[in-house]
Order: structure tokens, then C-alpha cells, then sequence
């Protein structure tokens, strides 16, 4: 019963949240257990990451993932999984061939070089505003996860009036 007085409150918190907001977890809490906001970063001893996300229009969201590594490693994939099957998640994963450690190459006149940090874009598109809990995974070439999934949910607002 105490369960199902706390999913009534965490219910009628959802409307008074504004804009996209996105919540992480450890995969074992459930999605509603879930308290940390993203912006998120997880450090691992072969890649680390750090995920946010932002609103796009009122039924989608850009999930974006940057990823650091302390070595070369080769056919790194992060992928976006969507747990309800009515939500769309675009590209299906974002895939690199090497992933370098950021270097700047240091030049004695401009263009002055920057250092390349991977991204990933992915855009969720949901049929109506709502929470909609997602796997990030980070695996290699072999399909092992490199760190542990974590489970995200992202907020989609709607249109505002």
C-alpha cells in the first residue's frame, strides 16, 4: 500500500517539472527511484562518459554523450535503448572505428587546433509528453559492455502554452 501512495505523489510532482529533464539511476532501482539529475558522468578504468540531455519540440529530446578515453580503443558503440516500444531513438547506435584519447597538436600560428572529444547525438521521439526510462550502453567490438548500462529517464514536457 505505501508503494502505491508514494507513485501517486511522485505522479502529481510530474506536471510541476519544466522543460526536458532527465534522471539517471543505478539499473538495479527501478525508473521511480531514480534521483539523480542529468547532467551525468560515470568514470570507468578503460572510457568514461559524461550524458546530458535537452528539449527539442514537445515530443522529442536530444540525448547527447560525450566520450573520454585514457587509450586508443577500437569499435567503441553507444547506444540509446528506449524501454517502451512507442518511442523512437535515432541512430540506433553511434558507432567509432578508433577512439583517441583528446590531443592538442600544438601549432606556432592559427588555426590554433582544439581537442576532439567524441559525441553522440541521439534524438527520442515520443508519441506524447511523458517519462520514458532508457538504456545507455557503452559496449566494444564484441559486444561487451565496457561499463556498466545505466538507466536514464527522459522528461519530455510538450509544447508549452
Amino acid at each position: 500500500m505505501c508503494r502505491q501512495h508514494l507513485l501517486l505523489f511522485l505522479a502529481t510532482l510530474i506536471p510541476l517539472l519544466s522543460g526536458c529533464v532527465s534522471i539517471a539511476s543505478t539499473p538495479s532501482l527501478s525508473v521511480l527511484d531514480a534521483t539523480q539529475n542529468l547532467p551525468v558522468s560515470f568514470h570507468g578504468n578503460v572510457v568514461s562518459y559524461r550524458a546530458e540531455s535537452s528539449q527539442l519540440t514537445g515530443r522529442s529530446a536530444a540525448v547527447i554523450v560525450e566520450l573520454f578515453t585514457k587509450s586508443s580503443l577500437h569499435d567503441i558503440a553507444v547506444a540509446v535503448l528506449a524501454l517502451n516500444p512507442a518511442v523512437s531513438v535515432t541512430p540506433v547506435a553511434c558507432k567509432f572505428k578508433v577512439l583517441r584519447p583528446p590531443h592538442v597538436a600544438h601549432a606556432t600560428r592559427p588555426p590554433y587546433p582544439l581537442p576532439a572529444v567524441p559525441l553522440c547525438t541521439f534524438v527520442v521521439t515520443a508519441p506524447s509528453p511523458g517519462r520514458y526510462p532508457m538504456t545507455l550502453q557503452i559496449r566494444d567490438s564484441g559486444g561487451s559492455d565496457l561499463l556498466k548500462p545505466m538507466n536514464v529517464v527522459v522528461v519530455i514536457k510538450g509544447e508549452k502554452p
